[in-house]
This record gives structure tokens, C-alpha cells and sequence, in this order.
């Protein structure tokens, strides 16, 4: 934004940049919107408009890498994760290709998880592979953290990722 609060670019503008560059540069954006958004208040409450206004809906920008910096961004998003995580949702992507990125599930912290289990819940069975030798390191045990919140006790989601970690 300029001096007067005007933004710069145009959100259409972007999100045609977003659309015609390569995927390498589309994550380097989400890097730095999930970075950017963690340091600074301003740049953290325009995320979800981001998500809404800016991030391409094309399947073409849709990949696993994608979906793992989306997610990323809504894990990050401390007390902000119900509008982030609501707003990643609709451009998440599962995939049946492993999942290398997602760092912030091992760092994860129980407060957070306690604070926001069905957002959690929400993003683990929307982007997690159905082989959970695809998953992530770690996220066997971050399942069974979310197996130990009451409300979550009856969700078939959680039900259907313990079954998914179960298997041999």
C-alpha cells in the first residue's frame, strides 16, 4: 500500500501473475505471505482476503506443494486460524503424492492444538494422502494429540485418519 493506504497492485493483477508464473514463484509468495503475516498485524488481517480475492482458483495452480504452503499459512496464523483455515480450505487440493513440506506440524505446539482442534482436523483430512506413508514425519503423532480433544471424540474425520493411520 502507498501512503494513503492504496494498494499497488490490483488484486486481479496479481492474481493474473499468480496464474501465468511458474510454481516455484507461486510458493515463494505463499512463503512470504505466511511470513509476513506471522510478523505483522497489518499483513496478517489481509490474509484471508488473499485467499478470497487474490489466490487463483485455477486447477492449474493446484499441486501438493500448494496445498502444503496453504496449509502452512493457516497453521501459522495463531489466533487468526478459524478465517485462514476456512478460507485455505477452498483451494486445498489432497493429494496422493507425498507431502515434504508442512515444517510447522512438528512444531505444532498443544496450546494451539487444544485452541483450534477442528481447524486442525479440518486441514489434516483435507490435504493428508490416503497412504500415510505419504504423511509428513511426525504426523502420526499430532493424530493421536487431536484423538485426546473431547469434541472431537465422534468426528468420522478423525475416526477415518486413525483408521488411515492404522493401517500396515
Amino acid at each position: 500500500k502507498d501512503a494513503e493506504g492504496n494498494r499497488l497492485l490490483a488484486s486481479d493483477d496479481l492474481r493474473e501473475a499468480l496464474i501465468t508464473t511458474s510454481e516455484s514463484n507461486r510458493l515463494g509468495i505463499l512463503r512470504l505471505i505466511a511470513n509476513w503475516a506471522e510478523e505483522n498485524e497489518d499483513c496478517a488481517a489481509q490474509t484471508v482476503e488473499f485467499l478470497h480475492w487474490v489466490w487463483p482458483r485455477q486447477l492449474a495452480v493446484r499441486s501438493p506443494a500448494a496445498s502444503s504452503a496453504l496449509t502452512e499459512i493457516a497453521l501459522r496464523s495463531g489466533d487468526r486460524m478459524p478465517e485462514t483455515t476456512a478460507a485455505v480450505l477452498s483451494v486445498l487440493e489432497t493429494t496422493a503424492e507425498q507431502i515434504n513440506a508442512m515444517p510447522h506440524v512438528r512444531r505444532t505446539k498443544d496450546d494451539q492444538i487444544s485452541k483450534f482442534p477442528e481447524e486442525h482436523l479440518a486441514l489434516f483430512f483435507a490435504i493428508l494422502p490416503e497412504d500415510k506413508i505419504l504423511w509428513p514425519w511426525g504426523m502420526g503423532q499430532v493424530i493421536e494429540r487431536l484423538s485426546d480433544v473431547s469434541e472431537l471424540k465422534n468426528d468420522p474425520r478423525l475416526s477415518e485418519l486413525r483408521r488411515r493411520l492404522a493401517r500396515t
